[in-house]
Formats: structure tokens, sequence, C-alpha cells
């Protein structure tokens, strides 16, 4: 089966991460305080092994600052 988990911030799905890990973390590129990309620059510097998608009204374009294989992004 599946199991998920949500959070509203950054620092939220930081807190759950730290309690378990994922096979997918699913994240919206706009939110308080901090991005989608912090969140991905953060499991990348724990060498979390993840795998990241982002959900956004903006372009792919707006990635450039990541290489396209290590994000999935699905344009909202």
């Amino acid at each position: 089966g599946c199991h998920g988990d949500s959070a509203v911030s950054v620092s939220e799905s930081e807190q759950v991460l730290l309690q378990q890990s994922f096979d997918l973390v699913v994240s919206d590129l706009m939110m308080p305080e901090q991005t989608g990309i912090d969140l991905f620059h953060w499991l990348k510097s724990r060498s979390r092994e993840e795998r990241f998608a982002t959900l956004s009204a903006y372009s792919k374009s707006s990635l450039s600052a990541i290489k396209e294989s290590e994000i999935i992004h699905f344009r909202k």
C-alpha cells in the first residue's frame, strides 16, 4: 500500500521528513516563507534518497538552477 503525509511549509516538511522517509516528495514551488526549491536543497544536503517533484503554475524554466534529471515538474 501507499502512505502519505502533508505539510504546509518547508519547516513543517522538514519535521515530517526527519521522522520518516518517503519514496517521493511532492512540493509546491511557492510556499510560505520558503520555496519548494529550498526543500529540495534541504533534502540534497542531507543525502536523502527521496525523489522530488514540484507542482507549480510556473514554467519549468523557473527551475533552471536545478539539473533537469533531479526533479520532476508538474505544471498546474
